[in-house]
């Protein structure tokens, strides 16, 4: 099982992702004021792990849309991997206020958000690409 999508996204990760990444997440930790560390670390590190997935699944809908293409069988495995990420970090949020809601949100999440995500890998880019917007066929444009 290839993770292409993921792997995509990986592969186009700078050092001003990265600084760009901790710069958003940074004021998590502000407006978390008022409260323990604890709090306000697993702030932080919710609102890391949001940008990454967001990440992770937007950088291959753009380069699909620049001429990158994947098939179905390539997209829905990075889909779900981003789900269980996801509702995981949700879960783990939402488990203080009660053990079943985070059982729930994992058993309805992880396939709700699975074929989601999957559905926008592959559908978002064939939407945008041939005739919406006259985008170059040149994956390197998403570096740009």
């Amino acid at each position: 099982m290839a993770l292409l999508p993921l792997n995509y996204a990986f592969a186009s990760l700078t050092v001003w992702h990265v600084v760009n990444w901790l710069a958003l997440s940074a004021p998590m930790l502000a407006l978390a004021t008022g409260k323990s560390v604890g709090d306000r670390l697993t702030a932080f590190a919710n609102g890391a792990i949001l940008i990454a997935v967001m990440y992770c699944w937007v950088a291959p809908i753009v380069g699909q849309a620049f001429g990158q293409k994947f098939s179905w069988a390539q997209i829905w495995p990075s889909g779900f991997i981003l789900a269980t990420v996801f509702t995981g970090a949700a879960a783990l949020h939402f488990s203080k206020l009660r053990r079943g809601l985070s059982f729930a949100m994992i058993c309805v999440g992880i396939p709700f958000y699975g074929f989601g995500f999957s559905a926008a890998y592959w559908a978002l880019p064939r939407l945008t690409g041939p005739w919406l917007f006259d985008l170059p066929e040149m994956p390197w444009g998403v570096s740009l």
